[in-house]
């Protein structure tokens, strides 16, 4: 602590706490005194950094730079002798800068960066995943293409799939690690909670969600492994390559692409969260399905994801119904059965043929999903079956939603019946002009005689003229407000009765500011006449205790 007795100067006195308070956080101030004096306070805290006094950032920065370099005093009033340097400790510096400087882990307390990080991690995880399936396909189609299973391509594509894997593991650890400090953040917002921005390990694996992604995603062909396994169905033998059977499993990992797919659903949203809060809702794979099922792009969606069901069920499909028996590269002892190749499915006896055209699977996960079937294809196996089955349902489901989403999309909205009315309003004004003109022609001919009548009057009934015209007139004169649901009249409601009580609240307002100062005149007369009352009788009864009045000072 160095002292300036120059007034001209300014003196700074840095007070370094090493004292830790309960959150972990260290307060530095330091002391500006020029002629009139001023005082600096930079406090960090739990809640980020925080200057308490004008220009609070200007002026710590200012405190930053002295600490960085050495103060030279002239020789002269201020007594500290030539070329005097006050030097700060390393230390201290690196301190004041801690105080000074925004903290790097002040992302952890902010909900919209932990939110654009998240995001940004699952967008890593796409491509991730895309990669290390397209990986397994490499490698089974090698082995469909008679490939070596030891051959140097098969084996680059199983070390590439095994790096990607630790790679989407990682990702989906930090993934898991953002969404709960964001959960953890938002609770703290929503409820007034204490904050807990420190999410340690034992926390993330803790989540059921972490612990089945990374079983989705960990699972694969390791390089230098290939093995056949062989399975025993509906008195058949069916074997598989350890390849086919790994990348039939690779290919749930394209359901990661699912978070990623609702940020980009919700990402037109303003201030996603803080309003979810107070709305009690939860922002996440339903909200987004139904953001998107109610919008012109509905029919564009569910088109997209039936396509994209059908090619992967399909890939899957055609997988699992080829034989490795069949193939030049997987020798195996029950190969030689003749239940492997000469194939008996309830009575129909044929022999087991590989079908590797994708497009024939395609058109049978096709005609399956839309439940017609024309039974031109059938799984042979218990796992294609299985697939056969998956299909259905999600035909079925995109079938439902098609019909459903068309339909809203046909049904007319507010201003739309809006316009119509307006239309119909008219259209039944000028149907109106020219019903007068038959009524009068018709009354004036008939009121002549009704001899020169016309074929088309003599045909009109007088009393029919008359209910159209009744008719039309009602509509005429309808009010294109009484034509809306009955959302819009209770919003519409809701909002003459708002302005109402703003009328009343202005009408009030004007009312007591003519008899304000009135009523403040009776208050404040009101409050001396009882305070000197109550004065009064003290005196009272001082002079009855002392018996003397002239004793008693007022």
């Amino acid at each position: 602590r160095k002292k300036d007795a120059c007034s001209d100067h300014m003196e700074f006195a840095l007070d370094l706490s090493s004292k830790k308070q309960s959150n972990s956080s260290s307060t530095i101030s330091a002391q500006s005194i020029p002629s009139q004096g001023s005082r600096i306070a930079v406090r960090t805290g739990s809640l980020g950094d925080s200057f308490t006094t004008m220009p609070q950032l200007a002026r710590a920065r200012m405190l930053a730079d002295v600490s960085r370099r050495s103060f030279n005093a002239e020789q002269g009033g201020c007594g500290l002798g030539p070329q005097k340097k006050i030097l700060v400790p390393d230390k201290a510096r690196k301190r004041i800068e801690d105080a000074v400087v925004p903290r790097k882990k002040a992302w952890k307390r902010d909900h919209v960066a932990i939110h654009r990080k998240l995001v940004y991690t699952r967008r890593i995880l796409v491509p991730l995943s895309m990669l290390g399936t397209a990986c397994a396909v490499v490698q089974n189609e090698l082995i469909f293409a008679n490939y070596d299973p030891q051959h140097v391509l098969i084996n680059l594509a199983k070390g590439l799939n095994s790096v990607i894997t630790i790679l989407s593991i990682l990702a989906i650890y930090r993934a898991s690690y953002l969404q709960i400090l964001l959960r953890n953040v938002l609770t703290h917002l929503h409820e007034l909670g204490p904050i807990a921005s420190r999410v340690t390990p034992w926390t993330v694996v803790q989540s059921k969600s972490f612990w089945l992604q990374i079983f989705v995603m960990a699972i694969h062909n390791p390089p230098g492994y290939s093995e056949v396994f062989g399975m025993y169905l509906l008195s058949n033998w069916i074997l598989y390559r350890s390849e086919t059977l790994f990348c039939v499993w690779n290919f749930t990992r394209v359901f990661l692409i699912w978070g990623s797919i609702v940020d980009w659903l919700v990402s037109d949203l303003p201030m996603l969260h803080i309003f979810a809060g107070f709305a009690s809702i939860r922002i996440g794979s339903s909200f987004a399905i139904k953001k998107a099922l109610n919008s012109w792009y509905a029919i564009v969606y569910i088109a997209l994801a039936w396509t994209v069901s059908c090619v992967l069920l399909a890939y899957m499909f055609r997988s699992v119904e080829i034989s490795a028996c069949l193939l030049d590269n997987s020798p195996h002892p029950n190969c030689n059965e003749a239940a492997a190749r000469h194939w008996s499915i309830h009575g129909t006896e044929f022999d087991k043929t590989n079908d590797l055209f994708l497009y024939n699977s395609i058109w049978f996960m096709f005609i399956t999903t839309t439940t017609v079937g024309f039974g031109d294809m059938l799984p042979t196996t218990h796992i294609g079956r299985s697939f056969a089955v998956a299909s259905t349902i999600v035909g079925i489901i995109c079938t439902t939603l098609l019909t459903a989403s068309t339909a809203n999309l046909l049904v007319w909205t507010d201003k739309e019946t809006r316009a119509l009315t307006m239309v119909k309003r008219e259209e039944a004004r000028q149907q109106r002009e020219v019903l007068a003109v038959n009524i009068i022609s018709l009354w004036w001919r008939l009121r002549a005689g009704g001899k020169k009548l016309t074929r088309k009057q003599r045909a009109m009934n007088p009393k029919q003229l008359l209910r159209q015209w009744q008719q039309t007139k009602q509509t005429a004169s309808a009010d294109v407000s009484e034509t809306s649901d009955v959302s819009s009249k209770i919003d519409k409601t809701k909002f003459q009765i708002q302005c109402i009580e703003g009328q009343v609240e202005k009408a009030a307002k004007k009312l007591w500011a003519n008899n304000a100062f009135e009523l403040m005149d009776h208050h404040s007369q009101w409050e001396k006449s009882a305070d000197n009352d109550a004065m009064a009788e003290f005196w009272q009864k001082q002079i009855r205790r002392s018996g003397n009045a002239s004793a008693i000072s007022p």
